[in-house]
């Protein structure tokens, strides 16, 4: 292959030119080049973005399609008893002083054997924790001494 006459012609400064634009132009083509993949990979990962989001959506309907929990229905956790020192004097069982504190309080408590283990129960119906018990025998009967926490406290 021949080149052409005028070709030769050309001054190297020329063919400097040429070649330099030569260079920008592929370097603009291989810029384009690469935005477009880059542009095809952020619309890939788009479209997995939409589709996990749909399928979030979907889990989200599905759950509030489920029926709700009906009145009459009752609850597995029981609800609570508001506390009152008064409730712990019952049949052999007397209160014998209460002192409340910003925490709880200590309960003391002139009490048969057998009731003991019921004032525990009762303690946690009403959201009480025990910090602190202690048990002494005093003129023929059982002085149960308790020192109590809400249970919402730390």
């Amino acid at each position: 292959m021949r080149l052409p006459d005028g070709w030769r012609a050309v001054s190297m400064l020329n063919a400097l030119r040429i070649a330099g634009i030569m260079a920008v132009l592929v370097g603009i083509g291989l810029c384009f080049y690469r935005m477009t993949q880059i542009s095809l990979t952020l619309e890939k990962e788009r479209e997995a973005r939409q589709r996990q989001h749909a399928l979030y959506v979907a889990g989200w309907h599905r759950l509030m399609s489920l029926p709700r929990q009906q009145a009459g229905v009752e609850s597995p956790v029981p609800p609570s008893v508001a506390f009152s020192p008064a409730a712990f004097q019952r049949a052999g069982a007397r209160l014998v002083s209460w002192q409340p504190s910003d925490k709880g309080g200590e309960l003391v408590l002139d009490t048969p054997w057998p009731l003991v283990a019921d004032t525990f129960s009762l303690l946690a119906e009403r959201d009480m924790q025990v910090a602190a018990f202690a048990l002494a025998g005093e003129n023929g009967t059982l002085r149960f001494t308790v020192r109590l926490v809400h249970d919402h406290e730390p």
